[in-house]
């Protein structure tokens, strides 16, 4: 009764602790807004509800031209212009709805929500709470010498989530490839005793797959709401392009050494059924090695 009285006790300050540091964490990030772009950003993402349209030239700069006087053929102006677009449209929105708060209220928010992400994506490494919470202190420290309020917020928050999303997904299909390995999913008759008794066990994998999917099943419209905020999506295709050849590689060196343990394991019962008809009164044979097959006596 003790024990189990010290149990919730323990999980109720665990609760709190953790509580309390994201609010700390929320009104560290809840400072009044610095950046000297945001005024044009929130400017532009007007000018974008009044028009209905993206700029082609910066409005507000009489300098500003439609083509780079250097290199007329680049697309660096217009890349510069519209990659922002639906980022400075949400910056207007919510100041033309909450005034100044709201934006405060945005980046406070977002931060708050990374460094929460980096906390989950500890603690499903098996990182107990306080230990998870002190190597989240850094990335808090990182974040609060950038507490800008311009459209690479967005980005820092879908590569976090595209990475932590991404790590669900390959930390259960390993746990599946691990409970239903290649040699097992292979022909039964051709598994060796000890791969009989692993296949006996519950199929979690298939019970799993549902799961497995549902990590993937929101990349699509993060990447579709990123490349309309910032032109760091860029990033977020090379990290899935990086997961997708890792994985690719992962699965051609399982095939093969499935493979391989499946063929080892059918010469293993060929040779035993050999001995048995044969007339051998073990019929054991040892693992096939290096020099041959050795006959247990």
């Amino acid at each position: 009764m003790h024990g189990v009285l010290l149990l919730k006790m323990g999980k109720i300050t665990g609760i709190l602790v953790l509580t309390l540091a994201f609010i700390f964490t929320f009104a560290l990030f809840s400072v009044e807004i610095k950046d000297p772009d945001f005024w044009w950003h929130l400017k532009t993402g007007e000018y974008i509800a009044e028009t209905g349209s993206i700029p082609r030239t910066d409005p507000f700069a009489f300098t500003s031209a439609p083509k780079d006087p250097l290199s007329p053929e680049s697309v660096r102006i217009p890349f510069i212009l519209a990659q922002y677009w639906l980022a400075q449209l949400v910056f207007h929105e919510l100041f033309a709805a909450f005034g100044f708060p709201g934006i405060i209220f945005l980046r406070a928010s977002i931060l708050t929500l990374i460094v929460l992400l980096l906390y989950r994506a500890l603690r499903r490494e098996g990182v107990g709470l306080y230990f998870a919470l002190a190597l989240a202190v850094p990335a808090v420290l990182v974040f609060n010498t950038f507490t800008g309020e311009r459209p690479q917020l967005f980005s820092f928050l879908f590569s976090f989530l595209v990475v932590f999303l991404l790590e669900g997904f390959r930390k259960r299909a390993s746990l599946r490839d691990t409970l239903s390995p290649p040699h097992l999913i292979a022909s039964p008759a051709k598994r060796s005793p000890a791969d009989r008794e692993i296949a006996t066990l519950p199929p979690v994998a298939r019970n799993d797959s549902k799961k497995i999917f549902l990590h993937l099943i929101p990349l699509p419209f993060i990447m579709l709401l990123w490349a309309n905020m910032h032109g760091g999506y860029i990033v977020g295709i090379a990290l899935l392009g990086c997961y997708l050849i890792g994985e690719w590689g992962k699965y051609v060196w399982r095939s093969a050494t499935g493979l391989k343990e499946s063929s080892r394991a059918s010469r293993k019962d060929d040779a035993i059924k050999k001995k048995s008809e044969n007339g051998s009164p073990s019929g054991n044979v040892d693992n096939e090695g290096e020099k041959g097959m050795n006959v247990i006596p």
